[in-house]
This record gives structure tokens, sequence and C-alpha cells, in this order.
């Protein structure tokens, strides 16, 4: 079972920036809080039977990988 349930989510420790996916195969990179980048900064948490999870860019649709590059 997962720690984080399935849902969508903004990731940022409290009061700090936000996982932001700017653009598809661009990296992943922290930025403010913004609601021109709002869908960047939204991602959709799947929890998986293994007890891994997927992070989805809600804007650009994409994966992450563990390096922190859009996987498509």
């Amino acid at each position: 079972m997962a720690l984080v349930p399935s849902g969508t989510y903004g990731i940022n420790k409290p009061n700090e920036q936000l996982l932001t996916l700017p653009g598809t195969k661009e990296r992943i990179v922290l930025l403010p809080p913004s609601e021109s980048e709002a869908e960047a900064q939204t991602w959709q948490v799947e929890a998986l039977d293994n007890g891994n999870v997927v992070l989805r860019n809600l804007r650009h649709r994409e994966s992450v990988d563990r390096t922190g590059v859009s996987i498509g």
C-alpha cells in the first residue's frame, strides 16, 4: 500500500516552492506558486499495487522518472 493515496497534489514543503514541469521533455524545477503555472505545478499521484507511486503532471500528462526528467 502506498503511503500517499491516489489523487491530485501540489508537491512542496510548507511555505516553499512547488515541483513544476514547465514544458514537455524539460527538467522538473522548483518555482513559487503561480496561477499561470497551476496545472504545471499539479501532479496526479497513482498508487500501484506494489507500493510504488506514479507522478503524472496534469498540464503535460507526462510521468516522472527518478532522475527528475519527464519520460512521457
